[in-house]
């Protein structure tokens, strides 16, 4: 598919993308708000993560969810995990597990311990230990709830 580039140049990157990665993504199309993951998310982890984007000022059902495995038993690596983070060029990253938190480590060359707080390329990163795990603890909520309060807010 040939995608011109005489219109808006980040749509049109937006665009291959998509094309490109399709099947490790869903959610919401402009990126602004990636959450990665080694699998699908539950549902309710999903909801909690777009009610998170929300309450920060990204509106709603804001998140692109990026699946490390894709539906047709194909994986990313870390070259094409940062083509599709740079490509989706979001304003901040949620990495919601350790395996996810380390392969976006290593697709940019950096060091990011889970349940922390980061800054890659200038984009606000949160690397959360297990964010489906931790909804089932009110304490382990509650230290996801904190770091992901760090991220920006657009409401201001």
């Amino acid at each position: 598919m040939k995608i011109s580039a005489n219109g808006n140049m980040c749509e049109a990157t937006l665009v291959s993308t998509w094309s490109l990665f399709g099947e490790h993504l869903t959610g919401e199309r402009c990126g602004i708000f990636l959450v990665i993951s080694s699998t699908l998310l539950s549902t309710e982890a999903r909801d909690a993560l777009n009610t998170s984007a929300k309450t920060f000022g990204y509106g709603q059902a804001a998140c692109t969810f990026a699946q490390i495995d894709g539906v047709n038993d194909t994986h990313l690596d870390p070259a094409a995990l940062r083509l599709l983070t740079e490509g989706l060029d979001p304003y901040c990253i949620v990495a919601s597990d350790a395996a996810s938190a380390q392969m976006l480590a290593h697709a940019y060359n950096t060091q990011l311990a889970t349940n922390s707080t980061a800054r890659i390329m200038g984009r606000s990163v949160v690397a959360l230990d297990s964010f489906e795990s931790q909804l089932k603890s009110a304490q382990d909520k509650q230290v996801a709830w904190a770091l992901l309060k760090s991220l920006p807010r657009l409401d201001n």
